[in-house]
């Protein structure tokens, strides 16, 4: 009995409706975890806005003490500051009317002694006249004793006029001060309370943008933790299938090793590869031969790299390419910087053969609607790889140089298993990354060893199906991989050559 007459008999349906099924349950597990994240997102928003508005009352309460304490202060203070300015206001008032009262007094002093010396000089001539028989020593004292009585009175008149000038001067100036004090006072405490309701209203806006900011972070922790276990539940379902052989093929190669962009943690190990290129004459015999083994049981051939548009003879590949896979999808997988410097040759060449230009967006300065815009006018199909944005983050396929990890489980768990066939000097690997780890132990010598069990000879083997028995299989190099430390939301940068970006 031949092995697919067992298989039939242990799986009493086929392949395609199994995998229908499996479909059908991970879609209803993804719904379900969809309608499990609503509720807790709901949840979560609500005591978020619970929480914030409970902060919120606690520092409006904490801003109203604090204005409150430093009302008082500031009252305290101008209080202070008032009586000072004001002692230091009525003393130099005192002085300068003093200073000017005595400055009047003297003046209206010395006017009123000439008027009086004018007026006892009259009455002197009249009391000589009178008083003829008098002596002169008893006229002079009369004369003195009028002159001492006369400035006596004018002293004590303006000591009386100045005392009442500086009481009301006083008056008025403390008034004037008080009001001013005032004045100024209520607009310090305004001022005060405008800053204080804006910085409550800064703080306010920061910590709900914050709290807004912590729970996206939240709710993307969330959604990443729920990709990831949608990933490892999809990368179960792919390792059961990728045990069963496939009756189709679809395999890579690369037409140049190096790129003109070198992503950080580059699977295909690029931005450490030299300046190379697949030798025109092996890809035609390499070629040859796959179509002899499959045939139309070849689906898709990727033309990758590195960058292929580096290679300057990339339109003598493509021909030979659609000869011998008449009825394949054939696409060149390019980062798409190089297109509008192509040549129309390179156009014509993409058209004839019916190429795929199928390009990644990354988040460099670059238009690729204008080169999409270009393959259109050439008539070649143009579809974006993966996915029509462009790619922000890139996934780290971590390696453990002491090659001590678990084949099968890395095996089950890896999405490129089966998946990247990848064709290098007439061998067929499960994945890129097991031909091209050289090259990191080139740049940092590194011990990872590949094998040849690592992969099967396209020449020795002797059908298609044992080449895909052997590609359903983990190989020897699987221990090196770290497929349960794989991360997928990496920023994407260019490299810096660092061991870091391939291993733990």
């Amino acid at each position: 009995m031949s092995f697919k007459q067992k298989l039939k008999m242990r799986l009493p349906f086929t392949r395609k409706g199994l995998e229908d099924y499996l479909d059908e349950k991970l879609t209803l597990m993804q719904r379900q975890q969809a309608e499990n994240i609503q509720s807790n997102v709901k949840a979560l928003s609500a005591q978020l806005a619970q929480e914030i508005n409970a902060q919120l009352h606690r520092r409006i309460n904490d801003l109203d003490g604090v204005i409150a304490f430093q009302t008082e202060a500031l009252k305290a203070y101008f209080g202070q500051e008032t009586n000072e300015q004001l002692d230091r206001r009525t003393n130099d008032l005192q002085s300068a009317v003093i200073a000017h009262l005595t400055e009047e007094l003297n003046a209206q002093l010395h006017r009123r002694i000439n008027d009086l010396d004018g007026v006892i000089a009259f009455q002197t001539e009249a009391l000589k006249a009178y008083f003829s028989q008098e002596t002169n020593e008893q006229l002079d004292r009369r004369t003195n004793d009028l002159q001492s009585a006369v400035i006596a009175q004018l002293t004590e008149e303006l000591n009386a006029q100045l005392h009442r000038r500086t009481n009301d001067l006083q008056s008025a100036i403390i008034t004037q001060l008080a009001e001013e004090l005032n004045a100024q006072f209520h607009r310090r405490i305004n001022d005060l309370q405008g800053a204080m309701e804006a910085q409550v209203n800064a703080q306010t806006e920061e910590l709900f943008a914050r709290l807004k900011e912590e729970m996206n972070l939240q709710l993307h922790r969330r959604t990443n933790d729920l990709d990831r276990a949608v990933s490892s539940v999809k990368n179960e379902l792919y390792g059961f299938f990728r045990r069963f052989p496939k009756t189709m093929l679809s395999f890579e190669v690369a037409l140049a090793e190096h790129c003109n962009l070198n992503c950080v943690g580059c699977n295909h190990f690029s931005p450490l590869a030299p300046p190379s290129f697949i030798d025109l004459k092996e890809f035609t015999r390499d070629f040859r031969q796959m179509a002899d083994l499959f045939g139309e049981r070849t689906q898709q051939v990727k033309l990758l790299g590195g960058e292929p548009l580096l290679n300057r003879d990339i339109n003598k590949y493509l021909p030979v390419a659609r000869e011998c896979f008449p009825k394949a999808e054939i696409v060149i997988v390019t980062n798409g910087l190089l297109l509008p410097q192509m040549d129309p040759s390179f156009w014509e060449a993409c058209r004839e053969n019916q190429i795929v230009i199928s390009p990644t967006k990354y988040p460099v300065n670059f238009d690729y609607g204008a080169a999409e815009e270009l393959a259109k006018s050439y008539n070649v199909k143009y579809r974006y790889f993966a996915e029509k944005e462009v790619s922000r983050t890139f996934e780290k396929y971590a390696l453990d140089p002491q090659g001590l990890q678990d084949c099968e489980g890395n095996y089950r768990m890896c999405f490129m298993a089966n998946s990247c066939i990848h064709l290098l000097h007439g061998r067929l690997y499960t994945c890129p990354i097991a031909p091209t780890a050289h090259y990191m132990n080139d740049a940092f010598g590194t011990q990872i060893r590949e094998s040849p069990q690592d992969s099967i000879d396209i020449y020795q083997a002797s059908s298609a199906e044992e080449i895909l028995e052997f590609l359903a299989k983990p190989i020897p190099f699987c221990r090196y991989c770290r497929r349960d430390l794989m991360i997928d939301d990496i920023p994407w940068r260019q490299s810096k050559r660092e061991l870091s970006e391939w291993t733990v």
